[in-house]
């Protein structure tokens, strides 16, 4: 079967647009391994040719797509290598767009007296939006990352534990098998079931930006903070006692979510608005926004000064490796050639 869409995005291109300068289908890019900052099409950024591709011939059948229960599962689609794309394009994007441009819409014209008294959606668009949430966290491409910088690290202790290479071989992910578990993950219906089922018990707060400085966002456009910290265990997981989502939707309005029961400031506020007026806060965020992403920062602006107030407090902040593993006295980072 032909290859038709060559250029295949991990954020989608309605999500990209609300950064976009006005008239023009651009924003501005900090990329994170160069350090500098230019304009790009959005149709270039978070995106990379054939991204989802998968071969399924004799790796899934007609039944596991079946069994995966997707919309448009169908047979005749086994030997479409393009299944994971074309479900995005014709079955997500379209309905996450409308969705999006809807709750920002709705928080750019809340009167203050909405803003007290009113919700910002319905529960059961927070429903629908979940799933729309759980897609996005899964598709990324700090998906695989994460799966390869991890397998990289495991390489590294089973080496300095002695493994034979059949120890090393079976336990650690080559490369080219990224896409396919990837594709699986993405494919799991399950998986998704829960991930959204994460998302909706989380409390929803709308943040609406009245200050001078817009949002960022990402590559990854899905970051989480943990407020407890565990000596081994991460506490940045969706259903971590006192995480904290965020999801900027455009430069003046971001889906905030929490753990309602820690972060107590906010019990019985689910679905509400809440204005930003403090510069800092933005700060804050759009800090974590870097941190957070794979490595592309986006905006409406050219500004990107948090950045340079970041790397004036630590020159490495930006190649700070996001898995990191602790075995035997030692620490372990991924190789940059590792993998």
């Amino acid at each position: 079967m032909g290859k038709e869409k060559k250029k295949q995005h991990y954020v989608p291109r309605g999500y990209l647009e609300q950064w976009s300068i006005p008239g023009r289908y651009q924003v501005y890019v900090y990329n994170k391994k160069q350090k500098k900052v230019y304009l790009s099409s959005i149709n270039d950024i978070a995106s990379e040719r054939y991204f989802y591709d998968i071969d399924f011939t004799g790796i899934l059948t007609a039944d596991d797509l079946k069994k995966m229960g997707l919309p448009v599962c169908d047979p005749k689609h086994i030997d479409d290598e393009q299944y994971i794309e074309n479900f995005f394009s014709k079955e997500i994007e379209d309905d996450l767009k409308r969705r999006l441009v809807r709750m920002i819409n709705r928080g750019t014209t809340m009167s203050p007296w909405e803003i007290r008294n009113c919700y910002f959606l319905s529960e059961v668009d927070k429903f629908y939006m979940s799933f729309h949430l759980a897609y996005q966290f899964i598709r990324a491409k700090s998906i695989r990352t994460s799966i390869s910088d991890s397998s990289d690290c495991l390489r590294q202790v089973l080496e300095d534990l002695g493994a034979s290479q059949e120890s090393i071989d079976k336990y650690t992910v080559p490369k080219l098998h990224l896409p396919l578990i990837h594709g699986e993950m993405i494919l799991d219906k399950e998986e998704i079931d829960d991930l959204s089922r994460s998302f909706f018990s989380l409390t929803w707060i709308l943040l609406v930006n009245k200050t001078d400085k817009p949002f960022y966002t990402s590559d990854n456009p899905i970051g989480t903070i943990e407020h407890i910290h565990h000596p081994i265990l991460s506490m940045a997981g969706l259903d971590s006692c006192g995480v904290e989502v965020f999801y900027p939707l455009s430069p003046r309005i971001m889906l905030l979510m929490l753990d309602g029961e820690y972060h107590r400031e906010y019990q019985g506020s689910d679905r509400r608005v809440d204005v930003v007026d403090n510069k800092e806060v933005v700060k804050y965020y759009n800090s974590r926004c870097v941190i957070r992403s794979d490595n592309c920062v986006f905006s409406a602006t050219d500004d990107f000064s948090v950045i340079d107030e970041m790397l004036a407090k630590n020159p490495k902040v930006l190649d700070e490796p996001h898995t990191v593993v602790n075995w035997g006295g030692k620490t372990y980072t991924p190789q940059k050639d590792g993998g």
